[in-house]
């Protein structure tokens, strides 16, 4: 007996074609969505009109449509909502940070942030859930004041004492430019380079490529282009300490207008090299730690720029960029090179190989 004789279906032919879907019925003109589709070479959407336009639209461009004007209308209740309440809103909401008990480690400027972010949460609520004002501000305060507790204990995390011994803690460190003693001589080199001023028509960037494309050109170790694309970043930086000093931009170019004029051919040239071993160990550091290492250029090489400061502060910056070489010959290689370039005696030397052999 076959499978037919219950009933069953035979199995279908692997040979034979599927049958082609059937063709999508055309919607007639007086039917159709009237949105005329601008990717389509301006054809008109062939889709059938819903009933819950009112504008002849089918439903997907009337759910466009919609969404925008939903999006359009919220944006400008925020703005009326804004307008009246965000100073209110501010000066409760920045009372209320500043009040927030044992959290003297936070900056006011830090706070005034904060204070201003949860302003634009509050309204938001107001326009999103209907809500009051003083109901908004209450629904945001314990986020923002959780937030501020978080923030303090980064703080006293950070700042807390370092268990680490003290050669390997500062091995360690790559933007040890923030101690006293170190910004003191930094601000001292970098006004001596700020009473230079650099030629008219100076292109600093410019000049400084093409003289270390000149120096680097063995294919493969030259200038790493990040160390450009970082110097262009600063020098295009408006604020490092106060608002529009161009600091970056005014040491730099005072600094290679300093360096052309030297004239033995040999030092120039030492130069150029310390310049860009200094730009190099400066990347992903902050503003700060840049003008330093720039500000580190001419010493050794202008007794003007002769430090005041123990070598152990200058020993403690190359060893921190030391110490992030992985690997471990290279990292013992250029530490022992530095200690001869400093006339570190061996026995103040040992420390600092232990700590960079962690």
């Amino acid at each position: 007996m076959t499978p037919e004789t219950y009933g069953v279906p035979p199995p279908p032919d692997p040979a034979a074609a599927p049958a082609p879907p059937p063709p999508r019925p055309v919607v007639p003109d007086e039917h159709r969505c009237v949105y005329i589709k601008f990717n389509g070479l301006g054809t008109r959407c062939s889709n059938r009109k819903t009933p819950q336009s009112d504008r002849n639209e089918c439903l997907t461009h009337y759910r466009q449509r919609t969404r925008r004007e939903e999006a359009a209308a919220r944006q400008q209740t925020f703005h009326t909502l804004w307008t009246t309440h965000w100073e209110t809103i501010l000066q409760q909401l920045m009372a209320a940070a500043i009040a927030v008990p044992d959290t003297d480690e936070m900056a006011m400027n830090q706070r005034s942030n904060l204070a201003h972010i949860y302003t634009r949460t509050a309204v938001r609520r107001m326009v999103d859930q209907g809500e009051e004002e003083a109901v908004a501000i209450v629904a945001v305060l314990p986020t923002m004041i959780n937030l501020i507790n978080h923030i303090v204990g980064h703080i006293r995390r950070r700042t807390a004492a370092d268990t680490r011994p003290e050669l390997q803690r500062i091995a360690a460190d790559t933007q040890n430019t923030h101690d006293r003693n170190v910004r003191k001589q930094t601000d001292e080199n970098v006004k001596l380079l700020l009473e230079i001023s650099p030629p008219a028509g100076q292109k600093t960037l410019d000049e400084i490529r093409e003289v270390w494309t000149r120096i680097y050109r063995v294919p493969g170790r030259g200038v790493d282009d990040r160390v450009y694309a970082d110097m262009q970043k600063w020098y295009d930086t408006a604020q490092c300490y106060t608002p529009n000093d161009w600091m970056y931009r005014k040491v730099l170019d005072s600094l290679w207008a300093r360096i052309k004029l030297v004239e033995e051919s040999k030092i120039r040239h030492e130069l150029h090299k310390r310049l860009q071993q200094e730009c190099a160990e400066s990347y992903q550091m902050c503003c700060e730690g840049h003008i330093g290492r720039l500000a580190n250029v001419l010493v050794g090489f202008d007794d003007t720029f002769r430090p005041q400061i123990p070598v152990g502060i200058i020993l403690q910056q190359k060893m921190a960029v030391i110490a992030q070489i992985e690997n471990v010959d290279e990292r013992f290689k250029q530490a022992r090179e530095l200690m001869a370039e400093l006339n570190v005696p061996q026995e103040q030397a040992v420390p600092w190989l232990d700590a960079i052999a962690e």
